[in-house]
């Protein structure tokens, strides 16, 4: 044991946790017990089953996985046209493409983004 250490803070075979270190432990414990479990009505825990915002979160976070696949530029038209609802003229001034490219570009990343999202099965 090192100078001036103590043993008892980390609660060793030896030398048990403080009562006031096990009660903080055995709360954090419940708490994050109590966050995964319910109780059913014959008072035994159950586990929680998944709920529509657990689902939505879970797609969300395939979609990003999937778009992230996406070349930068086909992201940032995609997020200008759609996310941003920005009129064609303005993305293709922040872009440096022509209209024209534009009216190619656009229509060829959405079906890249679905071609992904549907290897992915998330169509």
């Amino acid at each position: 044991m090192p100078a001036g250490g103590n043993s008892a803070a980390s609660g060793t075979a030896n030398h048990p946790q403080p009562p006031k270190l096990q009660s903080l432990t055995s709360k954090r414990s419940r708490r994050a017990k109590s966050a995964t479990t319910s109780h059913a009505q014959d008072g035994q825990p159950q586990r929680n089953q998944p709920t529509r915002y657990d689902a939505a979160l879970v797609r969300c976070i395939d979609f990003e996985r999937q778009f992230s696949k996406l070349p930068t530029d086909t992201q940032t038209l995609l997020l200008l046209a759609s996310r941003e609802k920005q009129p064609q003229r303005v993305i293709a001034q922040i872009t440096g493409w022509s209209p024209r490219a534009l009216s190619d570009k656009l229509p060829a990343a959405l079906v890249d983004l679905a071609r992904l999202l549907d290897q992915a099965d998330l169509l």
